[in-house]
């Protein structure tokens, strides 16, 4: 008799997550989702899921890792807005937790230097200081954050 894994990953179910996976990569939930959206039955797709996760094909704790890298620490967004995308799609709260403090350091530099090329940009279009701060916290940077890199700027400068 065939391992049950074995028979899963013949599935269709399978097959079509692995189609979609083969795009970009998807939490758990936002796979299950998508896979009870295709009507596969739903033992079958929480089997799928399994097979998928042993094999680490879905990650939640490298999604949330390398998300966390890509949007905070190459791109300086705001970390309070990256974290509610990643509840949203479903990760744990301490997989994301986890995953921050690999980058903590990483994310305060790449920040501060994204607040002040956002400083400089609103500056070129003749903005107040007061309306600049407003737009840097409604993006979701905190006050501390704000006034830290218009320290470095200040430094610099």
């Amino acid at each position: 008799m065939n391992h049950p894994s074995e028979r899963i990953i013949k599935s269709q179910s399978y097959q079509y997550a692995l189609f979609y996976l083969s795009r970009y990569p998807k939490t758990r939930k936002e796979l299950e989702m998508k896979l009870l959206q295709k009507w596969f039955v739903y033992a079958e797709v929480l089997e799928t899921l399994e097979v998928l996760e042993e094999q680490h094909i879905v990650d939640d704790a490298k999604f949330a890792d390398s998300y966390i890298y890509s949007e905070c620490v190459k791109k300086g967004k705001a970390l309070i807005a990256i974290k509610q995308k990643l509840f949203q799609k479903g990760i744990a709260k301490d997989i994301v937790e986890d995953a921050i403090v690999h980058y903590t350091d990483d994310m305060q530099q790449w920040m501060a230097h994204k607040i002040i090329k956002d400083i400089e940009n609103y500056k070129k279009r003749g903005l107040e200081w007061l309306a600049i701060i407003q737009k840097l916290m409604r993006k979701g940077y905190q006050l501390d954050q704000i006034k830290e890199a218009i320290a470095l700027r200040d430094k610099w400068n």
